[in-house]
């Protein structure tokens, strides 16, 4: 399954110079997650990414349906910040894909 990450709105500063330095984290339930690149200090609240993950659905495609997606501030002395986050059932989109064995 590739989903692609375009763009971020509305972001919270996450340091205290009033920037932003984010990245996105997706993953579904109990799988690795995947990250995108870093999108460095950021002033007015936005971030363009159009980065793509690549998300292998195996044979038990009903293991794992909800994906999540993370906003973090990257650190690099400290943790990074978690800024928010979104969850998408897919379960009906992949269990189409199953049984009619198409693309979606």
């Amino acid at each position: 399954m590739r989903v692609v990450i375009w763009d971020a709105k509305d972001v919270p500063n996450g340091d205290f110079e009033e920037t932003c330095d984010m990245f996105v984290k997706g993953f579904f339930e109990g799988k690795d997650s995947l990250k995108t690149d870093i999108h460095f200090r950021s002033q007015d609240h936005k971030g363009s990414f159009n980065f793509r993950f690549k998300f292998r659905v195996t044979d038990d495609p009903m293991s794992s349906t909800t994906l999540t997606l993370q906003l973090w501030d990257k650190d690099l002395f400290s943790s990074s910040d978690y800024l928010a986050q979104g969850t998408v059932d897919l379960k009906q989109v992949i269990q189409d894909c199953f049984i009619t064995k198409r693309a979606l």
